[in-house]
C-alpha cells in the first residue's frame, strides 16, 4: 500500500497545496495509476483503498505518511525557520494512532534540543 501510494507521487511528483488544488492532484493520480495498473486491478484496488481510507490499514499508512511529511517539515525548519513550515507541522492534529504518536513526540523532542 505504502509503495503504491508513493509510485502516484514518483510518477507526478509530490505536490503541495500550493502547486495545485487537491481534487485537480487527485485527478491526475487517478488517471496515472489506472494506467500504470491496468493489468493489475488487485493494486490498484490496494492504491483506491488508500486513497479513500476505507480501511484500519490504509487508515494508519494515511497517518504514517503525514507522520513523515511533519518528519520533513522539521527538517526544513531548522534549516530554513519555522515559519515556512508551519502549515506543514500543523498536520500534527491527524496523528491518532498511540504508537504514532509517541513517534511524534520523539520527532518533535529531538527537534527541539538541537
Amino acid at each position: 500500500m505504502a509503495l503504491l501510494h508513493d509510485l502516484a507521487e514518483a510518477m507526478i511528483g509530490d505536490i503541495t497545496p500550493h502547486d495545485m488544488e487537491r481534487e485537480e492532484k487527485m485527478e491526475r493520480e487517478e488517471a496515472i495509476m489506472k494506467k500504470l495498473l491496468q493489468d493489475f486491478e488487485e493494486y490498484y484496488r490496494i492504491w483506491r483503498e488508500f486513497v479513500e481510507g476505507k480501511s484500519k490499514e490504509a487508515e494508519i499508512m494515511q497517518q504514517i505518511d503525514k507522520l513523515e511529511m511533519i518528519l520533513q517539515a522539521h527538517e526544513y525548519a531548522a534549516k530554513y525557520g519555522r515559519k515556512k513550515v508551519e502549515e506543514f507541522l500543523g498536520e500534527e492534529k491527524n496523528i491518532a494512532h498511540p504508537f504514532l504518536i509517541s513517534l511524534l513526540e520523539e520527532i518533535k523532542s529531538s527537534f527541539s534540543s538541537s
